[in-house]
C-alpha cells in the first residue's frame, strides 16, 4: 500500500460513523454504499476470535474501497494484550485512517499503540503518524484517566464513550432517561474540552440492518474535534 491518495476528511465533516462486523463481507458492501462519512470494521465485540484471521483480509479490501470512495475507513481492534497486535499486522496493509482502541484505561496503552502503528506505517509505506487513534472509554478507571489519555498521543483527535459498557462497569441500573449516566457524559465532555481535543458530544447507534445481530440499543457517545454539532444517528 503506497501513500494515501485522498486528503483526510476534516473531523468536523465526519457526521456518521457506521460500525460493521469485521467478518461480514455483505455488511461491508452495504456500508460502502450507505453514505456514511466513516465506516468502522469491528474486530472486537462483533467478530468471534476464530473468525478474526479471515476478517482481517476482508477488512483490508473494505479499507481500500472506502479510500477510493472518499469515506473514512477505520478499524476497531482488540486490546494489544489480546489479539490487538495480530489485528494490526493483518489490517495495516489497507492503510486505515483510524484505529479504535477498546477498554482504554491508561496513557501507557495509547503510547504502546502509537509505537506499534509507527512501526507498521513504515513497513507499509504510510506516512508515519497519520493513522489516527480513537480511544474508547468503557470503565470508571478509563473515565478518571481520560485527561491523561487524550494527551498521550498526537494521533488522538477524537474519543468515544461506550455508555452501555460503562453502565455495566458501574453496575448502574439503566433507565429510559439515562440520568444515571449524566455525570459520566458530562465528565467525558469536560475532560475532552479541557484537553483541547474535542468540541462536541454525539450519540450513535449501530445500523441494525448492516449487522449480523441486533445492536440498535448499543449506544455510544463520541466527542470529535472542531465540530460544533453533529448527528451520528443513522437508521437504515
Amino acid at each position: 500500500m503506497g501513500p494515501r491518495t485522498l486528503p483526510l476528511r476534516p473531523p468536523a465533516l465526519r457526521r456518521a460513523w457506521l460500525f460493521v462486523p469485521g467478518a461480514d463481507a455483505a455488511s461491508h458492501a452495504q456500508a460502502l454504499t450507505s453514505g456514511a462519512d466513516a465506516i468502522v470494521a469491528d474486530l472486537e465485540e462483533m467478530t468471534a476470535a476464530a473468525d478474526r484471521p479471515s476478517a482481517r483480509a476482508l477488512i483490508v479490501s473494505m479499507l481500500r474501497e472506502s479510500e477510493r470512495r472518499g469515506a473514512i475507513g477505520a478499524v476497531r481492534i482488540n486490546k494489544l494484550e489480546n489479539d490487538g497486535h495480530a489485528d494490526l499486522q493483518g489490517i495495516m496493509s489497507g492503510a486505515p485512517r483510524a484505529v479504535f482502541l477498546p477498554h482504554a484505561e491508561s496513557p501507557a496503552q495509547l503510547a504502546a499503540l502509537d509505537e506499534a502503528l509507527a512501526g507498521l506505517e513504515g513497513i507499509h509505506g504510510i506516512e508515519v503518524g497519520t493513522t489516527e487513534i480513537v480511544p474508547t472509554i468503557e470503565s470508571a478507571k478509563g473515565l478518571v484517566a481520560l485527561g491523561a489519555i487524550l494527551k498521550s498521543s498526537p494521533r488522538i483527535l477524537c474519543c468515544m464513550l461506550a455508555v452501555e459498557d460503562l453502565a455495566a462497569n458501574l453496575n448502574a441500573h439503566r433507565t429510559p432517561g439515562g440520568k444515571e449516566l449524566l455525570y459520566a457524559r458530562s465528565r467525558f465532555l469536560i475532560e475532552c474540552i479541557a484537553a483541547d481535543s474535542c468540541r462536541s458530544t454525539c450519540r450513535a447507534h449501530i445500523a441494525p440492518r448492516l449487522c449480523s445481530r441486533a445492536t440498535s440499543t448499543n449506544r455510544l457517545s463520541l466527542a470529535s474535534p472542531r465540530s460544533a454539532r453533529c448527528s451520528l444517528n443513522r437508521s437504515m
